[in-house]
């Protein structure tokens, strides 16, 4: 009778053996394609565009902010007359800057666009004195705050709501946004992948004696950042900015250059239902920089 028992337990431990290591065996050989998959994709990047793109939904006038970030690398004379409901203003249709705004019969609302680095030395040089922690000391900023500042006074004599109104940039324009909400307190910012440096974290910034960006309460609420997973060129503003929207796209970027770019956010990006009014649009991706 014992050693009958004894055959069953043995059976039965076999059997249990046998169930561990076939689980294993599944695990390993799910294991091992995965790392395959990953093999192909280090050596040939396109697969990944196979994959299926979806688009991120983000809020209307993010999206149209974006457009309007997009745009303002365009020369001045080539910038299109019209985004949706805002019309080009032509004596702020500068090469550092554009302002798009509405038709007073029907809004009161204008986006401004700051345009992010150019190969020109002053824009060279404000990336520079970023990344070291010494925007204070940017020509472009100086001269573009002051430039911005006149503009939106005018604007608002016009009769156009500033605190309804955004300014947005990509990149240097994006950073440049911070420094028009310290200065400019009745305006919302918008920007995409900005250029941000460590060195302007609030605790560095304490010991190279630098000003880290929007440290006033309300100025950080009245300022939104976003980044694309994989951008490398503005990952320091992901922790810089409380209000940071990570952008985690599918496909993914295939390198930093292209999660970078202001048409890799707009092409992979969708505008919510939400209306001012009842006036309703149907967007349309733009060409992109």
């Amino acid at each position: 009778m014992i050693r009958k028992n004894k055959y069953v337990i043995n059976i039965y431990m076999a059997e249990i053996v046998e169930n561990v290591l076939d689980n294993f065996n599944n695990w390993y050989n799910d294991f091992q394609d995965k790392l395959n998959i990953r093999e192909m994709v280090r050596e040939k990047p396109e697969i990944l565009h196979g994959l299926p793109h979806r688009k991120i939904t983000i809020p209307r006038d993010d999206y149209l902010s974006a457009l309007v970030a997009s745009e303002v690398y365009e020369t001045p004379a080539k910038r299109k007359k019209k985004i949706e409901i805002y019309e080009l203003d032509e004596r702020y249709n500068t090469e550092r800057t554009v302002i798009y705004k509405t038709d007073m019969r029907y809004d009161d609302i204008f986006i401004i666009g700051i345009r992010g680095t150019s190969n020109s030395f002053i824009d060279l040089l404000s990336d520079v004195l970023i990344l070291v922690g010494k925007d204070r000391l940017s020509i472009r900023k100086n001269i573009q705050v002051n430039f911005i500042k006149d503009a939106i006074q005018k604007l608002q004599e016009e009769g156009y709501n500033p605190r309804q109104s955004i300014i947005t940039g990509h990149s240097l324009g994006g950073t440049m946004c911070t420094y028009m909400i310290e200065e400019i307190p009745i305006i919302r910012g918008v920007a995409f992948n900005m250029g941000a440096s460590p060195l302007q974290n609030q605790t560095i910034a304490k010991f190279t004696l630098s000003k880290p960006p929007l440290t006033n309460f309300e100025d950080r609420i009245r300022f939104r950042n976003y980044f694309v997973k994989g951008d490398l060129v503005s990952v320091s503003s992901k922790y810089l900015y409380s209000d940071t929207v990570e952008l985690v796209t599918t496909p993914p970027p295939s390198n930093t250059l292209e999660a970078h770019k202001m048409s890799f956010i707009i092409n992979h990006t969708t505008p919510d239902k939400a209306l001012r009014g009842n006036i309703d649009f149907t967007f349309k991706n733009e060409e992109n920089r």
